[in-house]
């Protein structure tokens, strides 16, 4: 897979780097995603940062989100205005549930682990 731009659609004001980050963004700018799968299923979300492997991998529509960390923000889904900063950060159950909730603050090694809503931790 490439990055950004896999499916030929036209975006703009992107920034991707690495093995399938922004992979199937639509129209969604603008975005930073740098290290494999960041990213990667972001379609019409914009304003994010994802930073490191698996960061935002399966946001898909939301905005305004930073996510720096491997996996950092990985189950995020639709939740918007969410700050994960560290690995496996904001990863929802690390099962099947997805992180929906919005203006969540995270920091330090797995920190909102198992949320899904309004929360700030600061481990």
């Amino acid at each position: 897979r490439y990055s950004l731009d896999a499916n030929g659609n036209s975006v703009d004001h992107n920034i991707a780097l690495g093995y399938d980050a922004l992979g199937e963004c639509t129209t969604g700018t603008p975005n930073i995603a740098i290290g494999g799968y960041s990213l990667s299923v972001s379609t019409t979300g914009g304003k994010n940062i994802g930073i490191g492997e698996n960061a935002g991998k399966v946001l898909t529509t939301a905005q305004y989100n930073t996510l720096i960390g491997h996996e950092a923000g990985n189950k995020i889904t639709t939740g918007n205005s969410n700050t994960a900063v560290g690995w496996k950060t904001l990863t929802g159950d690390g099962g099947s549930h997805n992180v929906t909730g919005a203006d969540n603050t995270v920091m330090g090694y797995m920190s909102g682990y198992g949320i899904s809503s309004e929360v700030i931790i600061l481990d």
